[in-house]
């Protein structure tokens, strides 16, 4: 047998493995993301509309501030009360149109841009309450964030899920709002440096990424038929000078080649030099992605997050807006597919892969078999580009999601 079919002949055994060996040092979070539109019938239900007021502008202006104020009040009251009677001693109250990010983070606080709120929290050590408004402004929703606590994140999800929904459904008959105006998500993220081995740290644990629906099952809980969900992997790369001159020597020696890249954002001429560092990443990525059978892969290069959303329709979309790139995932691909996502003239100091999963990735309703075909994938891309593994972290996060509307 060659060389090729022999390591071939491995990828494949390999893929069929139900189990991962990850780092033991890997860190889990799981906080639940509900969301409440502000209907005008709502805002009535709350008594937050006076219709006595005069239709002066003054006296408008005036009641518009009366109403605000008592409908955040009302519900930032309420919540706090429910969180107490269900002991959920780390949630947040956002009264702002923005996304909600959260990270690990030694030390607890909040950084928030003009599009996004950044939450960085120890799941095992950090509580906290807090209200984030903007004075005398009601947006279009009202978004609760209840995050989980304690050093067994994923043995207690189930328990921790059922105690959010019994919270907001307490909330929401104290408020006298149906129980149907609120839609939940469940996020799940494990993080971990796919090369913590190189840096030393050999001790690993194995890993299945088991479905939400089926680990709740086991743990006593049926998600609702009218769920859905969805699983991805972004993996964050610090561009280096050694990946560069790499990237230089592989263009200079002319291996790149013209697949079918779907490109956003990027402008100019092959003959820029930044733009054929893309194009050699492009090359690079791809390359993996045939080899291992990866059917989705974006490279968001623009200085901005990537938020990943699913699609309705089988076709691609994406706003750019300041600093997120919203990606939705194409379904129904049976041939490779890269989208790139780069900022003109300019190579950012890191980029981010995102690895889509779809129900075809799922073997026995785990997920270790997408995740080894990710780690392949991210170890050629690392050889290819002389990654220095021994002292750079690529950060590799699994993301698994579970939404649905209360009954």
């Amino acid at each position: 047998m060659s060389h090729s079919s022999l390591k071939s002949s491995r990828i494949r055994r390999s893929y069929g493995q139900q189990k991962v060996y990850i780092p033991a040092n890997h860190r889990e979070n799981q906080y639940m993301s509900i969301s409440l539109e502000l209907t005008p019938a709502i805002q009535q239900q709350l008594n937050c509309v006076d219709t006595t007021a005069k239709s002066s502008s003054t006296a408008i202006e005036a009641n518009t501030l009366i109403n605000t104020t008592q409908i955040l009040n009302t519900i930032t009251r309420t919540f706090r009360e429910v969180c107490e009677e269900y002991r959920l001693r780390n949630s947040l109250l956002i009264a702002k149109d923005k996304a909600v990010i959260v990270r690990y983070g030694e030390e607890p606080y909040i950084i928030e841009t003009e599009t996004q709120i950044f939450v960085f929290y120890d799941p095992k050590k950090h509580c906290q309450y807090k209200t984030i408004a903007k004075e005398a402004h009601l947006p279009k929703r009202i978004t609760f964030v209840l995050l989980a606590t304690g050093d067994t994140i994923r043995q207690r999800a189930a328990q921790f899920h059922q105690q959010v929904i019994a919270c907001i459904s307490a909330l929401a008959e104290q408020l006298s709002i149906a129980t149907t105006h609120f839609t939940f998500i469940d996020r799940q993220h494990i993080t971990y440096d796919l090369f913590d081995a190189e840096k030393g740290n050999k001790e690993t644990i194995t890993h299945s990424f088991r479905q939400i629906a089926e680990r709740y099952q086991h743990q006593g809980f049926l998600v609702p038929h009218n769920s859905q969900s969805e699983r991805y992997i972004v993996a964050t790369i610090p561009i280096q000078q050694q990946m560069i001159a790499m990237m230089q020597r592989y263009h200079q020696n002319e291996h790149v080649k013209n697949h079918q890249v779907v490109s956003k954002g990027k402008i100019g001429e092959i003959k820029d030099d930044v733009t054929k560092l893309q194009q050699v990443m492009e090359n690079v990525v791809y390359n993996a992605l045939e080899q291992t059978n990866l059917a989705q892969v974006a490279i968001v290069g623009n200085g901005h997050i990537p938020r990943i959303y699913k699609a309705n329709k089988t076709t691609e979309a994406v706003i750019n807006n300041n600093n997120v790139t919203r990606i939705e995932q194409v379904k129904d691909i049976a041939l490779p597919q890269l989208q790139t996502y780069w900022q003109y003239n300019q190579l950012e100091d890191v980029i981010y892969l995102v690895f889509y999963g779809n129900e075809q990735d799922a073997h026995k309703k785990r997920y270790a078999k997408f995740v080894t075909k990710v780690h392949t994938a991210l170890k050629q891309i690392a050889e290819e580009l002389s990654f220095d593994k021994a002292t750079h972290l690529m950060t590799v996060r699994f993301y698994q999601n579970l939404s649905y509307q209360l009954k």
